[in-house]
């Protein structure tokens, strides 16, 4: 159910990963409950775009059958007037064996699909990827559910892609920005890696400014492990700066984007 504190309002939805704006033909006036159901049998939509790669030696697949979807909510309050609320981001994962289903947590980047493929200002799509700083920077939401679907975090951020000759391979790493003109909070504010402490003074480390959701670097598609193994044989060493690490599932615009 969406509701709303505020009286003269109309809510609107969007469930593509679109904000919800009234006219649009993916966007619904909301006048009662939403079923939410698993999306089992749905085509794959974001995981039949093929180009997107520009590394001519990797040829684009198309997934082995259905990939497992969740359902992305983008909701907004508006006024006669046209003034709108800020839009609210959710993420529902149904099926019968949901809070078995993944050992890892689990992400879910929500955004336009056009901030994605669009072939002029797509940043994951084609030569795009290759391109950096902030005009390639896209609005986008995020959430963090640890395994067994506690969630961890949920807010607005700015999307990019990351990383040097890996921005060619279909399987791109992306950066999340908290701190950003797209990012409302600032920071995130949980402890993303369980017993992560600061080397000054030994306190956890619960703030991050950005994140990185890396798909193994050049390691993509082997052992997706070695660069996360070659950083914590160096962690002890005070004079190093390293990164942490954890293994999470994505969802992208509800579909199932694999391991990072």
């Amino acid at each position: 159910e969406l509701s709303t504190s505020d009286s003269g309002v109309r809510i609107y939805y969007t469930t593509d990963g679109s904000d919800p704006v009234p006219g649009d033909s993916s966007t619904y006036q909301y006048s009662g409950r939403i079923t939410i159901k698993s999306r089992s049998g749905e085509s794959n939509v974001l995981s039949m775009v093929s180009n997107i790669i520009t590394d001519f030696s990797t040829q684009w697949k198309a997934p082995k059958g259905e990939v497992f979807k969740c359902t992305t909510i983008k909701a907004v309050a508006v006024r006669d007037d046209g003034s709108r609320s800020n839009v609210v981001t959710h993420s529902y994962f149904v099926d019968s064996n949901i809070k078995s289903r993944y050992s890892l947590p689990v992400i879910s980047v929500v955004t336009d699909y056009d901030n994605l493929f669009d072939p002029s200002t797509g940043i994951y799509y084609g030569s795009n990827a290759e391109k950096t700083g902030k005009e390639w920077e896209r609005a986008a939401h995020v959430e963090f559910f640890e395994p067994g679907g506690k969630l961890g975090f949920s807010q607005n951020i700015g999307l990019r892609i990351h990383g040097n000759y890996t921005r060619k391979f279909p399987q791109k790493s992306f950066r999340l920005y908290a701190d950003g003109q797209n990012g409302d909070l600032g920071e995130f504010k949980y402890e993303i890696f369980p017993d992560l402490t600061k080397k000054s003074n030994g306190k956890k480390m619960k703030t991050f400014e950005r994140l990185i959701l890396r798909q193994s670097g050049n390691d993509w598609n082997n052992s997706y492990m070695r660069d996360e193994m070659m950083q914590s044989l160096v962690s002890h060493i005070n004079i190093l700066d390293t990164q942490a690490a954890r293994p999470a599932v994505l969802f992208l615009n509800g579909e199932y984007w694999g391991v990072y």
